[in-house]
């Protein structure tokens, strides 16, 4: 970014941070007029004047020479307006650099053989279609490790694990490769009761058992082993909650784990 040198100079030593103006385009990327409004403030005020036309041949240039945008994106580079070409590239920027697969994996601790990778995409590839590495998957669930979905068709007022959240697909996704829901049950409980964990009673007799957020019951399959870890609960009418606090005391018992 062609920023006036003495600023430059600041943010290359780690003395100043970039300006907020390019931070709230970063944090408000779903509107063009907050990011042009943004960019037009970083022409105005913080880009150096003799380098903005020199840094927008090169972006431009950057831009034919990449085979990556197709010619429809590449007509941006035809806009003669300075703070809507600058707007325009951002936004095509962050749609091709995050179009993330499995193979682009984002390493975030590695140590011989054993890898953390932050990953988007299909989390079940790699705890059900995986032939190769030994996996560890973590799936949210409820205080109760509840292993019921409920049916579309149940004549229930408040049902209680959807289909389409990620436990309910890992519920389906069990059952598929053959186990029933006893089986998840008691597998769930020998490992909660290996590690010494006691549910805790409560008021509502058809939620008898409940865990402390944060609990891990493991669960094996194949190479791989799947980790449960309760981080919300079921309120009065079965709606699963939890708070910023409660997960992100979760998230530090996991690592713990």
């Amino acid at each position: 970014m062609f920023f006036e040198k003495s600023v430059r100079s600041e943010i290359l030593h780690n003395k100043r941070n970039v300006h907020s103006s390019l931070q709230s385009a970063l944090e408000r990327c779903d509107s063009y007029q907050v990011i042009e409004d943004n960019f037009s403030y970083l022409a105005e005020n913080i880009l150096d004047p003799n380098c903005i036309d020199e840094a927008v041949e090169q972006i431009k240039e950057i831009i034919r020479k990449d085979t990556s945008i197709n010619p429809q994106q590449k007509t941006i580079i035809e806009t003669s307006d300075t703070v809507c070409f600058l707007s325009d590239a951002f936004i095509l920027a962050l749609k091709t650099n995050n179009v993330i697969t499995n193979s682009d994996d984002i390493v975030l601790w590695q140590n011989g053989n054993n890898i953390l990778n932050a990953v988007y995409g299909d989390i079940f590839t790699y705890g059900f279609d995986n032939r190769k590495n030994h996996n560890i998957i973590v799936i949210p669930v409820d205080t109760t490790f509840e292993t019921h979905i409920s049916g579309i068709n149940e004549k229930s007022q408040f049902p209680l694990v959807s289909e389409r959240t990620l436990h309910g697909m890992w519920l389906s996704r069990m059952k598929k490769c053959g186990y029933s829901e006893e089986d998840i049950k008691n597998q769930l409980k020998d490992s909660l009761m290996q590690h010494q964990i006691s549910p805790s009673s409560s008021d509502d007799c058809s939620k008898a058992e409940l865990y402390p957020y944060g609990t891990i019951a493991q669960f094996s399959h194949t190479k791989n082993c799947f980790y449960l870890i309760a981080i919300s609960e079921f309120n009065e009418q079965n709606i699963a909650f939890s708070t910023k606090d409660k997960i992100e005391s979760c998230l530090k018992k996991l690592r713990k784990h």
